[in-house]
């Protein structure tokens, strides 16, 4: 199974919006601040229609990040709920994917 791991602290419904135009198939697990405007129905009314959505959270991260399938990362300039308000950059980092799983799987 193809995995999207979201690390980004500021989620809301529209950040659910941008994931719901994943392929079929796809995991995706947020991890966000435990003051995130995501309430648990707006995770079950996802799970319900685009499976599968796992939301952790974590005080850990400052920045915004999309790792895809556990290895390759792209560092975001902005949380994804504001894409497309303002001009950002979305940089890949190379290697960066063991190290950050690390960090997630400690949280």
């Amino acid at each position: 199974m193809i995995a999207l791991h979201l690390i980004d602290g500021y989620v809301d419904v529209s950040t659910l919006n941008v994931l719901a135009k994943k392929k079929s198939g796809v995991a995706v697990t947020i991890y966000t601040f435990p003051k995130t405007k995501l309430t648990a129905q707006d995770v079950a009314a996802f799970n319900a229609q685009y499976p599968q959505l796992d939301v952790k959270y974590a005080n850990i991260f400052h920045d915004h990040f999309l790792i895809m399938d556990r290895k390759t990362v792209y560092h975001i300039g902005v949380s994804l709920k504001d894409a497309g308000k303002k001009c950002f950059g979305i940089t890949l980092m190379k290697d960066a994917g063991p190290e950050l799983m690390k960090k997630l799987a400690k949280t």
